[in-house]
């Protein structure tokens, strides 16, 4: 509790893959970090899922708005039907006559164009994962192209694109789903919940933070009914 506590304080200030490879090292200390890094994104989705399950369920709540008409949209998700396909980490496309190798992107390349504008970061992301070294100069747009689209062919778990329809006016649009921003969404509820249970016992009975957080929740839940 305490140690996801202090992830979720520090991770507020991250990039969103940092936040994702930093749950991953939490939940499956036995695998190293490198390991967990080189995980094709979709794979590091499935455990992404995995742990959400474990924490609040295989059901995630998504709420967006109509670009049309502005209606808000309450809808929940399964992870365990989104999420259960596989992953390959590499493949190739032939195009015009010319064929052209390609590995899956990581969290190692998401963080490097973390920080980089929409174009930049996908020239940079397609240069490094390009296995015979091709500068992407070299390539015709209809060339990248191919390879983005053999990429998510190779790992459709990486970008699960889900079509949504307006009850209000109709409108019928796809979005890209975030299953990463919606967990932490999600986490920082439950920790606001945690710390307000804190909040509640410590002034009550003087326990520190470390205490309460390390009651079982259900007598953590007889105190605060106790209080009420």
């Amino acid at each position: 509790m305490e140690q996801l506590l202090d992830l979720w304080e520090w991770g507020n200030s991250q990039p969103p893959a940092l936040r994702g490879l930093s749950l991953l090292k939490l939940a499956w200390r036995e695998r190293s970090e490198e390991e967990l890094a080189q995980l094709p994104i979709g794979e590091r989705d499935a455990l992404l899922a995995q742990l959400h399950a474990a924490l609040f369920g295989l059901r995630q709540e998504v709420v967006t708005d109509c670009p049309r008409c502005n209606e808000r949209l309450e809808f929940t998700l399964d992870l365990a039907q989104l999420y259960g396909g596989d992953s390959r980490s590499s493949g190739e496309v032939t195009i015009g006559g010319k064929t052209i190798r390609f590995r899956v992107p990581d969290s190692i390349d998401l963080l490097e164009v973390a920080h980089m504008e929409t174009e930049a970061a996908r020239r940079t992301l397609l240069a490094r994962c390009l296995v015979d070294d091709i500068p992407p100069d070299d390539l015709t747009e209809t060339e990248i192209e191919a390879v983005e689209r053999a990429m998510e062919e190779a790992d459709p778990r990486a970008n699960i694109v889900i079509t949504l329809d307006c009850p209000e006016c109709g409108h019928r649009w796809q979005a890209l789903f975030d299953l990463l921003g919606g967990f932490w969404d999600r986490l920082e509820v439950w920790i606001r919940h945690q710390l307000l249970d804190v909040h509640y016992l410590a002034r009550a009975y003087g326990w520190s933070e470390r205490e309460i957080l390390a009651m079982p929740p259900r007598r953590r839940r007889i105190y605060l009914e106790m209080l009420q």
